[in-house]
């Protein structure tokens, strides 16, 4: 008896395993489809709920045979043959469609319509030749469509700022299995970087906002040169609000009709003070606070003067370090820095004066390095000696990024090396030189 219950139950478990596992709308090709088609049709079609009679599942049969409609549009079967019906009896009637695809449509003819002032003739054959669509090509909706992207943007780098495609007809041939497109498209005006315009009353000298501009006066307009920019304004972190864009009106119209348009700046400075205040308990170190001051903008040249300071039961300590970036043109800065230090051991008191500068460039956000040299002067005193020694060293510095992103990296590699040969002397010897190297890849 009991293997019976067993076996009841096992066939109860299998018929409800495969009624629960049925598609409420089964779709046969005929002939077959690319898988990838028929993956996007079963995604679409997964929503569906199980049918509650055989007219429930013809409305579902209607539904899906548009969606499969649309799908073979989408990937250039433009005149398929889907059939709706109806299998099964009850609560176990489902759709079921026939698909005859019929033949992926080519692409024939494409055709560029340019709405109002054309662009200069080159210009239009670059502009052509960017198109990656061509005739005898399968006539994909989603490449259709992206040909509108790639005209706009080609335009846009050959100096055509407001260039967009603006409609599209496509035109059928039922017989011929083929299509053909035109586009139409606005050029706009063609444009080159005039003056930067500067507002008024700002704290950051126009020297420094000109020495970091990419665009160049005369040039062609280049959305890449504007766009950089931007990141470089957004870069020196002095402003809470910074855009670069284009003037509404042109300054002057070359003889071609070519406009001439200045570079304005929208800028916002920020507060040029932030501080910053801590303390804390070690049961080694005692209590101890922490203060840090910033001073954006000290000589209105895009500097950063950093002031720490540190006051605990067994330290006292103060540094100072002036950044200033972009000091001949952009990527090349200066770093100094001073600093004491008095600091309390169970063995020995150390004092500890430093002073050191630098040299930093950035080539791209993949390659930078920098170089420089400080000196020491340390001076240890204990309960029956003191001891006097300088400490002189130079630095270097690369560091190439491959990542695909700063904060959040999924793939590619960083790698870091520095190099600091030290000399070490003192009165009382013995002189030590050494050199430290650290090396990283992650």
């Amino acid at each position: 008896m009991r293997q019976y219950f067993f076996i009841m139950a096992m066939m109860a478990a299998l018929l409800w395993a495969g009624s629960a596992s049925a598609d409420p709308v089964s779709v046969v090709y005929v002939p077959s489809v690319p898988e990838d088609v028929q993956a996007q049709i079963d995604e679409r079609l997964s929503d569906e709920p199980a049918a509650d009679g055989p007219l429930h599942a013809r409305r579902q049969g209607r539904r899906a045979k548009k969606t499969v409609e649309g799908v073979l549009n989408a990937y250039g079967y433009f005149d398929p043959r889907v059939t709706v019906g109806v299998v099964g009896d009850g609560t176990d009637a489902r759709a079921e469609l026939t698909v005859e695809p019929g033949a992926v449509f080519a692409v024939r003819r494409l055709v560029i319509r340019y709405d109002g002032t054309p662009p200069f003739d080159d210009d239009q054959e670059q502009a052509r030749a960017a198109i990656t669509l061509q005739p005898g090509m399968d006539a994909v909706a989603a490449k259709v469509i992206d040909q509108e992207r790639q005209l706009g943007a080609r335009l846009r780098e050959l100096g055509y700022p407001y260039a967009q495609a603006t409609g599209r007809e496509v035109i059928g041939d039922k017989e011929g299995k083929t299509i053909s497109v035109r586009y139409t498209v606005k050029s706009g005006p063609r444009v080159r970087f005039g003056e930067v315009a500067i507002p008024d009353g700002l704290r950051t000298k126009d020297s420094y906002l000109k020495r970091i501009n990419s665009t160049e006066e005369g040039a062609l307009f280049d959305p890449a040169s504007l766009a950089l920019y931007n990141s470089r304004l957004s870069e020196t972190r002095l402003f809470n609000k910074a855009i670069a864009k284009l003037s509404d009106e042109p300054v002057a119209v070359d003889t071609d009709g070519t406009e001439v348009r200045d570079v304005e700046l929208q800028l916002t400075e920020r507060k040029r003070n932030t501080l910053t205040l801590g303390a804390g308990f070690d049961t080694s170190e005692g209590f101890g606070v922490d203060a840090e001051l910033l001073r954006r903008n000290l000589t209105r040249r895009g500097d950063l003067l950093t002031a720490t300071a540190r006051a605990a039961e067994r330290e006292l300590g103060l540094e100072l370090v002036w950044r200033r970036p972009n000091v001949v043109n952009y990527g090349k800065g200066l770093r100094f820095s001073v600093s004491a230090s008095d600091e309390n051991t169970d063995a020995f008191n150390q004092l500890t004066g430093r002073v050191g500068a630098g040299y930093e460039v950035v080539k791209s956000p993949e390659f930078q390095y920098n170089y420089g040299a400080d000196a020491r002067y340390i001076r240890q005193s204990g309960e029956s000696a003191r001891r006097d020694f300088q400490v002189v060293s130079l630095t270097g510095a690369v560091l190439i990024d491959k990542a695909d992103s700063l904060l959040d990296p999924r793939k590619g590699w960083r790698a870091e090396g520095r190099l600091k040969p030290t000399y070490s002397f003192s009165p009382d010897g013995p002189d030590v030189p050494y050199v430290r190297a650290v090396g990283q890849l992650r």
